[in-house]
């Protein structure tokens, strides 16, 4: 393809993979607050381990 007849733009399709229905968002959410639990366990042993 010729420089001039080129042209780059944003696939269509990431609209529509970042738009997320409620299950999605549900297990989202669900992910990022089982990942907290687990994380702040984890600096609670460290911190228990530490001092």
């Amino acid at each position: 393809i010729s420089p001039g007849k080129h042209k780059v733009m944003p696939s269509p399709l990431i609209n529509m993979i970042a738009e997320k229905n409620e299950d999605e968002k549900k297990g989202m959410r669900s992910a990022h607050q089982r990942d907290a639990m687990i994380f702040c366990n984890l600096m609670a042993r460290i911190e228990d381990e530490v001092c």
